[in-house]
């Protein structure tokens, strides 16, 4: 290193002079940092630094220390790696430092007591124990062993002095050896006192101007080209980089960093780096920047690698090479560094197709994110749910109820941390009081996010998981902001697109896209009929965003509409494709919405075998629908339900869902288990009036009617404005409580949805007021107007349905009906519209009123248009019009084929003809 001497010590005298020259120019000094261009040399010394090494190196090599000898570092490098120490975690490390100090003490005369002291001052001090300063006499020692021969001991002790650190305060002495030391040549002294006389003070004994000081003290710091060159170089470009004393100067801090890169600093590559990302006060040179960052990536930097693996992640500044990003964050993540374990986790949550392998990484990222001294909340968050995964929702709600505490602790304003404490909150809330803590900051968290499923998850916590639910004022409110946010219709219709080209309003495309980002599955699906419909240009990376957040997929929240507009078995059919198809896509409760619709009308020998692939392994993993379809095909009675219960009732216990819960119910041992068990219901279930219902009618099977009723009140407000869930709530207002307090509930209910055209409660009305054992007996008067108002909501195909109810009504009743409406134009409009009952009653009319053929012709051609539909009774009398010419060409052969197609059709007078025809030897 030596013939380097005489080259930097010449390039110092040059840059010495040129700050003498601008001292003589007799200018104010301004109180501001100064301007003083110290320039590096143009040389070429090869990579002669050891540089600082990244501090997990540091504390490894340390940890890992046989505290006998202090190896083959010098003792500048020893002394490094202990005050990096220091300022990691003096505290933690004391011991290890004081060992270390003790050893270098011994091994190296240049280690001077005194140097050891002041080494012994700092540690103290960094490890919050300045009682020692005093037991150990150590500041006392220090004066003791002098300090006129050390500028460097004449600056630490003047900081003592300046602060009063272990010794009386004396600010005048702290000044005069400030000034010792700079005379000596120390580099801080030097800039501070450059610092102190910027704006023209006047320092007694000081007479050297702030530009020369700041020179000097800068070739100070480089001194001798040795192996801790780099480090003095870095503490020069920081000066320049972050305005200290001099003027900011990131061109100039620049070329320092580049010359300690070059000198095989790391460290300074990584400034280099980040001095190129800012681009601040420079022109960005993209080459020097991924240059400069893969060195600072081989030395081993953390924060390197994950900047460096962005870059090959997204593939900008160099070509895309996700295998290397994940590599370079491997490398962070393995020495425990947040943004490594950060950047590793997501990367691999990103992957389409995660191996097993994959998802055990990205989970020992997660505990290892969890297990740092700040964790984010998001890796507490998932632990949490990957405990619940693991051990089952019940079995694993203590542990994972820890990690949700700690992820509201390390973000409050995190609506899923809020969220995830809330749901398992609900079971234990014994009080209201208990309860309404934890939806406080529930609320604030989704009035900050305007979380979609926050609010539905509020909706439900006033309506059904309360202690004292429902509270029906607080669950309105929450509907209604909900209702507020998610205005749009979730299919596309008239009023989404125009006429012109199939336009989309932007305004409502940006509402929907907004709402399907919340998680509102309904907008996403809108969002994809419409791009099919109308050719939208939607952004695929946005799209698979939202399908991300959805609560449940596209395909199956598409599917659910189509199976509830679905009007003949080969439109459900199609429906429950599009549901096995979402099933193949991977989409979160398809399969569930398929069982249900596939169980839902009692199980038909062609999807049992379906049904019950599905069912097992669902109850396999406690999910009472595929419980429950198990019993159905097992003989769907009482005996069954408990040989199911039996054999899953340690998942059920473990892991059990809403369904599973209600399900064992009837099987549990006693009250004080059934209580547990509603506890895990309120908080599981979903809340909404079918799962209401399904604990009402629990409850009311275990004789429990107070609580019965309390669940059917808790459906109803679940119902909301829900015409059909207010007619299930009132049909099981009857079910669930027989007496006539029930009963009169159920018609009060029924009147005031019939009164807003609910078609349904219309139905059920003149249902209960029908027949031979009418339940409801209204006015003469009331049960006209329900027919007439039934009549009136009803579609064209469903009216002659309802003409029959009138035509088997009370006389004075159908008299009521018949001089308010018109029967005949009725059944004429059903009849055009090609409904079956239609043709068949208006064929009755025709025949009634027929005056000649051609009326007879009439009621045959309308007789045979309701035949060929499948209507029996339309075949019976069509196979009598040929047995008699009625219209038609007479013919025994046609009328015989007619009566025997009435008879396996179900008509009773054709069954009886077709018996009578058999017993005299005559068949088809």
């Amino acid at each position: 290193m030596t013939p380097f001497r005489p080259f930097l010590t010449s390039w110092l005298r040059v840059a010495a002079t040129v700050s003498c020259g601008l001292l003589s120019s007799g200018s104010a000094f301004a109180a501001e940092p100064l301007a003083v261009p110290f320039l590096p040399p143009d040389v070429d010394l090869g990579r002669i630094c050891v540089p600082r090494p990244p501090i997990h190196e540091v504390i490894q090599r340390w940890s890992e220390w046989d505290r006998q000898s202090l190896g083959d570092q010098s003792t500048e490098q020893v002394r490094r790696d202990l005050r990096l120490l220091r300022e990691n975690d003096a505290a933690g490390w004391f011991d290890t430092i004081e060992t270390a100090q003790n050893l270098l003490r011994q091994a190296d005369p240049d280690y001077t007591e005194r140097d050891q002291v002041i080494d012994r001052i700092d540690l103290a001090i960094a490890a919050g124990r300045p009682e020692l300063l005093e037991q150990e006499g150590l500041v006392d020692r220090l004066f003791a062993l002098g300090i006129d021969t050390s500028p460097g001991a004449q600056y630490f002790a003047a900081r003592l002095l300046r602060d009063g650190t272990g010794v009386a305060r004396d600010e005048a002495r702290a000044e005069q050896l400030l000034v010792s030391a700079a005379y000596g040549g120390h580099s801080d002294a030097l800039l501070e006192m450059a610092g102190l006389t910027s704006d023209g003070t006047k320092v007694d004994g000081w007479d050297i101007e702030p530009e020369l000081a700041v020179t000097l003290a800068f070739g100070g710091l480089i001194g001798n080209v040795d192996e801790m060159i780099c480090d003095r170089i870095n503490r020069i470009a920081s000066s320049y980089r972050l305005g200290e004393v001099v003027a900011q100067d990131t061109p100039l801090a620049l070329d320092w960093y580049r010359l300690a890169a070059e000198l095989g600093d790391f460290n300074s590559a990584w400034q280099v780096a980040q001095i190129n990302l800012r681009a601040e006060g420079i022109e960005k040179n993209n080459e020097e920047l991924l240059a400069h960052l893969e060195q600072a990536a081989e030395g081993g930097l953390p924060f390197a690698q994950v900047e460096l693996g962005r870059i090959y992640e997204v593939g900008a500044l160099a070509e895309k090479d996700v295998e290397r990003a994940r590599s370079l964050y491997r490398q962070a993540a393995s020495i425990g560094n947040y943004e490594g374990l950060v950047r590793l986790a997501s990367f691999i949550k990103a992957l389409e197709n995660p191996t097993p392998e994959d998802l055990e990484e990205r989970q020992q990222a997660l505990r290892d994110l969890a297990a740092q001294p700040t964790p984010p909340a998001f890796a507490l968050i998932e632990m949490g749910d990957l405990a619940i995964e693991a051990k089952g929702r019940w079995a694993g709600e203590s542990e994972a109820a820890d990690y949700f505490r700690r992820a509201h602790e390390a973000d409050p304003a995190d609506p899923t941390a809020t969220s995830r404490v809330a749901q398992i909150g609900f079971r234990h809330a014994k009080t209201e009081q208990e309860f309404l803590d934890l939806t406080a900051e529930l609320q604030e968290a989704v009035l900050a996010s305007g979380s979609a499923n926050g609010m539905d998850q509020l909706v439900s916590a006033f309506t059904c998981r309360s202690p004292a639910a429902p509270d029906r004022e607080r669950s309105a409110y929450w509907r209604q902001v909900r209702e507020d946010t998610d205005s749009v219709l979730a299919q596309p219709d008239a009023t989404t697109a125009s006429a012109e080209g199939g336009a989309i309003d932007a305004m409502t495309l940006a509402r929907l896209q907004s709402q399907a980002l919340a998680g509102r599955s309904s907008s996403l699906a809108a969002l994809l009929e419409l791009q099919e419909a109308y050719g939208l240009d939607l952004d695929p990376a946005l799209l698979e965003d939202m399908a991300r957040s959805s609560e449940t997929g596209p395909l199956t929240e598409m599917a659910r509409l189509e199976l509830r507009n679905a009007s003949s078995p080969q439109a459900r059919a199609a429906a429950l494709d599009k549901l096995r198809e979402a099933i193949d896509a991977g989409e979160a409760r398809a399969s569930t919405e398929l069982l249900n619709a596939l169980i839902g009308d009692g199980i038909s020998e062609d999807e049992a075998v379906e049904v019950s692939a599905m069912a097992e392994p669902m109850a396999a993993e406690g999910r009472g629908l595929g419980m429950r379809a198990l019993a159905m095909l097992d003989g769907d009675d009482a005996a069954a339900n408990e040989r199911i219960f039996t054999e899953h009732r340690d998942v059920i216990e473990a892991d059990g869902d809403f369904d599973a819960l209600v399900f064992a119910l009837p099987f549990l041992a006693d009250d004080a288990a059934r209580n547990d068990y509603l506890g895990r219901i309120r908080a599981s279930m979903p809340c909404n009036t079918g799962s209401a219902l399904n604990v009402a009618k629990a409850m009311d099977a275990l004789g429990r009617q107070d609580e019965a009723d309390r669940w059917l009140d808790i459906a109803g407000v679940a119902a909301g404005a829900n015409g059909s869930q207010i007619v299930a709530v009132a049909d099981a207002m009857r079910e669930v409580s027989d007496g006539p307090e029930a009963l009169d509930a159920s018609v009060s209910l029924l009147k005031e949805e019939s009164e807003k055209g609910n078609r349904i409660a219309l139905l059920r009305l003149v249902a209960l007021a029908d027949g031979d054992q009418p339940r409801f007996t209204p006015p003469k008067e009331e049960l006209a107007s329900l027919f007439v108002d039934l009549i009136g909501v009803s579609d064209v195909s469903d009216v002659p349905n309802v003409l029959r109810r009138v035509r088997r009504a009370d006389p004075e009743v159908r008299s009521m009906v018949e001089s308010q409406v018109d029967v005949r134009a009725l059944y004429v409009q059903a009849a055009e519209a090609g409904d079956p009952v239609g043709q068949l009653e208006l064929a009755k009319i025709v025949q009634a009123e027929a005056q000649g053929q051609s009326d007879l012709a009439e009621y045959a051609r309308l007789l045979t248009a309701s035949a060929e539909q499948g209507e029996p009774e339309a075949m019976y009398l069509l196979s009598t019009a040929y047995s008699f010419g009625l219209g038609v060409e007479p013919s025994l052969d046609t009328s015989r084929d007619w009566l025997f197609r009435a008879a396996e059709a179900g008509n009773k007078e054709a069954l009886d003809t077709v018996r009578l025809l058999e017993t005299q030897g005559i068949s088809q």
